[in-house]
């Protein structure tokens, strides 16, 4: 994840701008390795990242792909961006989409993968709730 922050770092973009979705929220706490960043931008940044990267047309969204930086035009399911921005938990001086929404994100789409990471997120509220 280390290396991840330091790619994500080196671009320079406004912290109030974007938020680390995806896989993210879970490597930052430990609850297992992250491959890449996928980052939820507001438009006007999509806007001015698309004029200097190549955009790529995927079958969920457009995406501009900067070493193991992923960002997307628009979240996958039609979220709101900027709300998910101005709700996530800021981390590290980083923000990362909420573990609610990362929760819900990953049951709706229901691929192998996301279900796997559906059982870490409510293995980590149950541990997590437990008095101490």
């Amino acid at each position: 994840m280390k290396d991840l922050l330091q790619q994500l770092e080196k671009l320079g973009l406004p912290r109030e701008k974007f938020a680390v979705g995806g896989s993210g929220p879970l490597g930052i706490r430990g609850l297992r390795e992250s491959a890449d960043l996928d980052l939820i931008v507001t438009e006007d940044l999509w806007n001015r990242l698309s004029e200097r990267f190549p955009v790529e047309e995927s079958e969920d969204c457009q995406r501009i792909r900067i070493g193991k930086i992923e960002i997307c035009a628009k979240p996958i399911l039609n979220y709101d961006a900027d709300a998910l921005i101005r709700e996530a938990d800021l981390i590290d001086g980083i923000r990362f989409v909420t573990l609610e929404r990362t929760l819900e994100w990953k049951r709706r789409l229901a691929r192998e993968k996301d279900l796997e990471d559906v059982v870490l997120i409510e293995t980590y509220f149950k541990t997590a709730e437990k008095p101490v």
